[in-house]
This record gives structure tokens, C-alpha cells and sequence, in this order.
């Protein structure tokens, strides 16, 4: 009774058997589970000169692209910093209005 029905894993665990291996139990037990990140479709379009097939637009854009200035960096040790002072601040305005 036990081997008739496709929602119980059936098998053993191990040495006594080969695992689970009905309907979703069977898949578990086959499959590489990894996270897979989906990315937004404007996101996408922006970048697309990357794949090919390359045109003479797409590598005008690219170009164009590489030639833009960067902006400068930011000490990320420095905003932690400030965001540090700005959340003491309001911890310790917040604390005096209430009492």
C-alpha cells in the first residue's frame, strides 16, 4: 500500500535504500538547488549592449558609455560614519520628546 501512492516518499535512507524516489520527493532528491536572480526588465534594457549580436549602434553606445566620466568615490568608511552620527542624533532626539 505504502509503494501505491505518489504523495509518500517512499525508500529507504542511506545504506537501507536508495532515498526518496516518488512524484516531488524524486525531483528533491535529483535536483542542485541554487538561488537564481531574476533582474528587471529596464534594468535589462540598459544593458543590453553587452550581448551580441553587436551592431554599429550597440558599439556607438559602448563607446559612448566608456567615455563618460566616473564620479567620484566615497569613502565607504566615512558614510558609515556619518549614518552612524545621524542615527545617534535621532536616537537621542527622539528619546527626549517622548519623556
Amino acid at each position: 500500500m505504502h509503494a501505491g501512492l505518489g504523495s509518500v516518499p517512499f525508500g529507504g535512507i542511506g545504506e537501507s535504500g536508495m532515498g526518496y524516489y516518488h512524484g516531488k520527493y524524486s525531483v528533491d532528491s535529483f535536483t542542485f538547488k541554487k538561488p537564481v536572480y531574476k533582474q528587471p526588465f529596464i534594468t535589462e534594457a540598459l544593458i543590453d549592449v553587452r550581448y551580441p549580436p553587436y551592431s554599429k549602434k550597440k558599439t556607438d553606445r559602448f563607446l559612448l558609455m566608456s567615455k563618460l566620466p566616473s564620479l567620484p568615490a566615497i569613502k565607504l568608511d566615512f558614510v558609515s560614519l556619518v549614518l552612524i552620527g545621524v542615527a545617534f542624533v535621532i536616537g537621542a532626539f527622539s528619546g527626549s520628546f517622548y519623556n
